[in-house]
């Protein structure tokens, strides 16, 4: 079997300077939006209605004066949200793949 590390290295060393700066920029760009997104998704779980839950908790418990207060049910399955403005760079960097790629074919003919 092949190394596929290998094949990547051969790839990248094959490109010019200025294809191995865009390939760099790209990719950091993609790890950056990737690493958000999961954080946004995963990590960062508080939805508005487990605010309002703790807040008409904490309400409701002050008006009866019970001292037994229940946390809010979390729900098991991850939400997942995207932005508007994530969604409009992901658009933008996919038109702009593809006019390239256009333009380049474009060139290629003449």
């Amino acid at each position: 079997m092949s190394n596929p590390f290998k094949k990547i290295g051969d790839y990248f060393t094959a490109k010019s300077v200025k294809q191995r700066i865009y390939i760099v920029i790209a990719l950091s760009l993609l790890i950056f939006f990737l690493v958000f997104f999961i954080k946004g998704n995963f990590f960062d779980n508080r939805t508005p209605t487990e605010s309002a839950a703790t807040s008409s908790v904490s309400q409701s418990s002050d008006e009866t004066s019970d001292n037994s207060e229940t946390p809010p049910a979390k729900s098991s399955e991850p939400q997942f949200h995207i932005s508007f403005f994530d969604l409009a760079i992901l658009i933008a960097a996919i038109a702009i793949i593809i006019i390239r790629r256009f333009i380049g074919k474009r060139k290629f003919r003449r």
